[in-house]
């Protein structure tokens, strides 16, 4: 066999046992930190925007809904910094996360997705939040 035949063979060879090995790899699997908390499947982002869309309520970060040590206010203050702000949820926030956005003013918008989320104000700035779920 000549090299160029036995290099083809090769990268072929390994291309179809990398395929075979790595099928697996997608099934979810639990995100485990640096920690060892084990994450959920969502992010929470926070963006810097110049102004909340119009109809959109903004709620003030000092709202009393919000607890002092919420996901929320570390993704408002980080994203005022260097926006975007990405904080990933732990499994045991997420439930707390949840109920405590639930409780908050969402702005919809069907015409423009980008623009679903929270609107919170906190040092005369604007901040866009909104959850990606991972996969």
């Amino acid at each position: 066999m000549s090299p160029k035949t036995n290099r083809r063979t090769f990268i072929g060879t390994s291309a179809a046992i990398s395929s075979i090995l790595l099928a697996g790899c997608n099934a979810r699997v639990p995100h485990i930190g640096f920690s060892n908390d084990v994450r959920s499947n969502i992010d929470l982002i926070g963006r810097k925007v110049p102004e909340a869309p119009d109809g959109a309520k903004v709620t003030p970060l000092s709202d009393s809904r919000i607890p002092e040590e919420s996901l929320i206010r570390e993704a408002v203050k980080s994203a005022i910094e260097e926006s975007p702000a990405y904080i990933r949820v732990n499994k045991k926030e997420k439930k707390a996360l949840q109920s405590t956005l639930d409780s908050l003013p969402k702005h919809t918008n069907s015409n423009n997705l980008a623009q679903n989320g929270w609107y919170m104000e906190h040092q005369s700035s604007v901040v866009h939040v909104s959850i990606q779920v991972l996969d």
